[in-house]
């Protein structure tokens, strides 16, 4: 049967006038998240004989590709950049046919035990109160009675035509492309009042879960427990304690750090695979360029993980704070299919790793041609080469050049999303800028940069740019440790300038690490990157008052779980008037 393409006016299009709160629309995350927990699914509850891996194309049952929100400020789910394209509104509805599909098996779906052992009058009678239920936990809010009167007429319209599971898979279908359930609307009421109790339900577990609100948030949205600081704050502390939380933090900080370039980084196969893959060296040329690609492919999933691992640890298993987060020397080393042509493994990058007591961590992962079994270990790293996210491999090899890291893009990356500083465009003609003549056959990587930048069009942006990048001369391509460039020794000292403070001279990327830790001004711009993550506004500034208290409380303790708190406990949170 083909299904049919419903008009979204039909159903869960109860006007909404949305006052000062930007129109948000689920992000692809948000989406695939909401879907998994309406089901109930986990894991391989997504296969079966229906919802195979397709190894041609290359797609699973879920997550479902949908194109990626455009990213304002790094991060998904602002509101300037939801707009929808042609394109998005096909995804929405080869997305909806898709995941209607699955209601026959889903734990959550059917309000009656055993429906297919029902009399054909008594399964539809379920599927009909099952549909309704489904529907107010897709639209995240109680039906109202028109709502629940066009539902049931539709519903029985298409058991009519089409017979009972046909219905409830339309049904389904029709629910996943309503405004009701790809937005997050709010109403507009009084602006000093507090968001409704299903709207703050959604605006907290979207925020802290990336995903609908759960049973026990419904329950307390009806009870009408979401209205007071303290209510909203108490059911944040519990959401924290749930597993999603952790993969909303892990979330946050692959958006934060940038990672998405690490997959398009072209890594030399020359000059790195005697370090990472020695095995290749005994290759045909040909063959060891395709092994070194899934070599690549490997190493770039375990190093990702690895700031997974790292960043979920340390806010909720370890200190908590954001000093640990850019000093811990803790971290992980990723073996890749050991013991197989495309074994590599990031111990070569981090070299002289204590192993630590822990759980090792697995992973399996097949890219289209390559099958991979990821082992993680957790290691104590030397405190004088790593020290928190900064040096961690994929936030390092993300900003690489084939044979040389990417100086300058590190350095504009700390400026950008550790000191919330932007940078306006270079001047014309930079880019175009020939390298001096003179340098020498050996000029170190710091020394070629420092004489192209050195010209007097530059060194407005440069001087506090070039300091930053040039902390991290220790660190590879890939990210590996080394002492030398070539064949002099690399220079990592610098100034750190920091508006607002004094400048402070550091002698390594360890020692800069400790003095971002410490400022002020990086406090402030971690806890803005999240103020802003929570309200879905990249426009948020720095010094914006309705967050003074969240920026002064995290100054002092730098509890990164406190601030996330603090933020939903604050009054733009709450407030329908708190948000512009």
């Amino acid at each position: 049967m083909r299904f049919i393409v419903l008009p979204l006016a039909l159903l869960g299009c109860a006007p909404h006038s949305d006052g000062d709160m930007p129109l948000r629309r689920l992000t692809p995350t948000e989406y695939n998240n909401t879907v998994r927990d309406l089901f109930g699914f986990t894991g391989d509850d997504w296969y079966d004989d229906a919802h195979p891996f397709d190894e041609e194309l290359f797609v699973a049952p879920w997550p479902f590709a949908f194109a990626p929100d455009l990213p304002i400020g790094g991060f998904e789910g602002m509101a300037d950049g939801q707009g929808v394209s042609p394109v998005q509104i096909e995804q929405y509805e080869r997305a909806a046919g898709h995941f209607a599909s699955y209601t026959a098996r889903s734990p959550r779906f059917w309000t009656c035990e055993r429906p297919r052992q029902l009399d054909p009058e008594a399964r539809r009678d379920c599927a009909r109160t099952s549909v309704l239920r489904f529907a107010q936990r897709a639209w995240r809010r109680p039906l109202t009675d028109a709502e629940q009167e066009r539902l049931a007429t539709a519903f029985d319209g298409w058991d009519a035509e089409h017979g009972t599971d046909a219905a409830v898979q339309l049904a389904t279908q029709a629910l996943f492309q309503t405004p009701g359930f790809l937005y997050l609307p709010e109403a507009s009421v009084d602006p000093d009042a507090p968001v409704a109790g299903y709207e703050m339900a959604s605006r907290l577990s979207y925020f802290l879960w990336d995903s609908m609100p759960d049973t026990e948030l419904f329950e307390a949205a009806e009870r009408k427990h979401l209205r007071t600081r303290a209510q909203v704050r108490r059911n944040g502390e519990r959401l924290l304690e749930d597993p999603r939380a952790r993969e909303m933090v892990a979330h946050f900080h692959r958006q934060w750090l940038d990672l998405d370039g690490l997959q398009t980084t072209r890594i030399d196969l020359e000059t790195f695979a005697p370090r990472y893959a020695p095995a290749l060296a005994e290759a045909h040329p040909l063959e060891a360029m395709e092994l070194w690609s899934g070599a690549l492919n490997g190493l770039r999933a375990a190093l990702l993980e690895e700031v997974d691992l790292f960043t979920t640890a340390t806010v909720f298993d370890g200190e908590g704070t954001f000093e640990a987060l850019l000093t811990s020397p803790r971290g992980w080393v990723g073996v890749v299919n050991e013991g197989r042509p495309l074994a590599v493994s990031t111990a070569a990058m981090y070299g002289a790793s204590t192993p630590v007591d822990g759980p090792e961590e697995r992973i399996e992962l097949f890219d289209g041609n390559y099958d991979y079994d990821i082992r993680l270990r957790p290691v104590e790293h030397p405190a004088d080469q790593r020290a928190g996210v900064l040096t961690l491999g994929a936030v390092l090899a993300t900003r690489a050049h084939p044979k040389d890291p990417a100086t300058l893009h590190r350095g504009v990356f700390a400026m950008k999303r550790l000191l919330c500083q932007d940078l306006g465009p270079p001047p014309e003609g930079a880019a175009l800028t020939a390298p001096p003549e003179g340098l020498p056959a050996d000029a170190t990587n710091r020394e070629r940069l420092e004489a192209l930048t050195g010209q007097p069009a530059c060194t407005g942006c440069h001087r506090t740019i070039n300091p930053l990048g040039f902390a991290f001369e220790s660190f590879d391509s890939l990210g590996g440790w080394r002492t030398q460039d070539g064949t002099q020794p690399v220079d990592t000292t610098g100034e750190l300038q920091v508006p607002g403070e004094a400048p402070v001279a550091f002698a390594s990327a360890t020692e800069l690490a400790r003095h971002l830790a410490a400022s002020d001004r990086v406090k402030d711009c971690y806890a803005t990157q999240w103020a802003r993550y929570a309200m879905g506004d990249a426009d948020i500034a720095l010094d914006d008052p309705r967050f003074a208290e969240a920026r002064d409380t995290f100054r002092e303790s730098g509890d990164i779980r406190g601030l996330l708190l603090d933020l939903v406990s604050s009054d733009a949170f709450r407030l329908r008037g708190g948000v512009r």
